[in-house]
């Protein structure tokens, strides 16, 4: 099976919102199509278009309900099967070779520089040689990049790096992703006014960070991830439509983002069955940089 196989049709844009036009753009969110109707007669399987569908959301830091600054995360959302994203882990050549690709474009490789002198002919055993790799904690490796693909086990020091090429795949590959930067308070401030607007609690967003997800690779520190079927998706969008005129300015403009984004399943799932892939779950990613990442 071709890569492409799993890359949906074309719909490429990236938007990324201002913190000063957040609230304005979120004002037509939950009448915005993400993604138009696909049809199997939309899909090309001569010249595949791939899409990249992130949206990112930036709070404004002046909602803040105190003064205390805080650090904030990322919750990353992303309509895939699980099954579909299950494959990145299986070994396929043809999708290491991919990754490979993209993760250069995104990180070119970076050596050490040529010492010039007497030092670099006489320097002591421990300095790292001409030309070698250099590694940063971030920045995934060749190596990360196998052990990823391959399923196989990751050290604790480079999960981020590993995690940072499970970001760039599902990005390279189009599957529609929502990126909304906030912070814990933020997330929980948000579900308790869901509450009290009448949406049932196994609707919160919290409740999509569930540990759920079982992939062979490990979170990293700082990250909690889970995911929902694509039933219980679009049946989180329906249940937080009726609440929204009772949310709060800030708590309002994120779930109006979210309930837009969702608005495209139908069309998702669309692709999917024709495509022959899983219907789109919802994955859930939360990362809380650390003391060291701050």
């Amino acid at each position: 099976m071709s890569i492409r196989s799993l890359i949906p049709a074309s719909l490429s844009s990236v938007h990324s919102l201002r913190p000063d036009a957040a609230a304005a753009e979120a004002s037509g969110a939950g009448q915005r199509r993400i993604a138009p109707a696909m049809t199997a007669s939309s899909i090309s399987t001569s010249a595949p278009v791939t899409i990249k569908r992130l949206v990112r959301v930036v709070m404004d830091p002046t909602v803040a309900r105190n003064a205390i600054v805080t650090v904030m995360g990322e919750l990353r959302l992303t309509a895939i099967g699980v099954e579909a994203l299950g494959t990145l882990f299986s070994g396929s050549p043809a999708i290491e070779e991919h990754l490979r690709g993209v993760a250069a474009a995104a990180y070119p490789p970076e050596v050490t520089p040529r010492r010039r002198g007497l030092l670099g002919k006489v320097g002591p055993i421990t300095v790292v040689p001409d030309g070698a790799p250099i590694v940063k904690p971030g920045v995934p490796t060749n190596q990360d990049l196998h052990d990823v693909t391959h399923g196989r086990f990751v050290k604790a020091d480079r999960l981020t790096a590993a995690w940072t090429l499970v970001r760039l795949w599902l990005d390279a590959c189009g599957w529609p992703s929502l990126a909304l930067d906030l912070d814990e308070a933020h997330m929980n401030d948000l579900d308790f006014e869901l509450a009290t607007g009448g949406v049932e609690t196994r609707y919160a967003l919290r409740r999509l960070l569930n540990d759920k997800l079982s992939l062979p690779l490990r979170t990293a520190p700082g990250q909690v991830t889970g995911y929902v079927d694509f039933d219980h998706a679009r049946a989180l969008r329906d249940a937080w439509r009726p609440a929204l005129d009772t949310l709060s300015p800030h708590n309002r403009a994120v779930a109006l983002h979210v309930v837009g984004w969702l608005g495209g399943l139908e069309s998702w799932a669309s692709y999917a069955r024709a495509a022959g892939q899983p219907l789109p779950d919802l994955i859930a990613s939360y990362t809380q940089p650390t003391a060291s990442q701050a």
